[in-house]
């Protein structure tokens, strides 16, 4: 990969990367069978290797990553029943899947980010550092521009 040096001078938005999920083989070729009538080429193996070139990237790029591949159990030595769990059809994130990811998420911005986090106040209104909880709803602030 080749990168261009960073302009020092311009400011950036911060870029957090996240790697793809373990996959329950099974679950999903069944899936695939049931629903297309073909088995799927993904496996576990191919989306840990993805993962770590991901995570290759975001320190070539010093960037912040996820690792949703471990943070779901994709390390747990392929036990599938580990993370299965968090998949909806053994590709897919389920609730549990998208909270998990979620959380860990948000301890990436709490960490690394704390700017961009949400305010703790109580009320999520007030604070020293990072984002109020509240504000005004999208759809206000796009009828607001109209009028720039």
């Amino acid at each position: 990969i080749k990168i261009k040096p960073k302009d020092k001078s311009k400011p950036t938005a911060p870029i957090i990367l996240i790697t793809p999920p373990p996959i329950d083989k099974i679950a999903w070729d069944k899936y695939c069978l049931e629903n297309f009538g073909d088995l799927s080429p993904r496996t576990n193996e191919a989306a840990k290797s993805y993962g770590d070139r991901v995570k290759l990237v975001a320190s070539e790029l010093d960037c912040h990553v996820v690792d949703a591949f471990s943070l779901l159990g994709g390390d747990d030595e392929g036990e599938a029943e580990s993370y299965g769990k968090h998949l909806e059809d053994g590709l897919h994130l389920s609730a549990s899947g998208n909270k998990s990811l979620f959380e860990g998420l948000m301890d990436v911005v709490t960490r690394e980010l704390p700017d961009l986090a949400p305010m703790e106040d109580g009320e999520g209104k007030y604070g020293t550092s990072g984002l109020p909880l509240e504000g005004e709803l999208w759809k206000v602030l796009c009828e607001e521009s109209k009028d720039l």
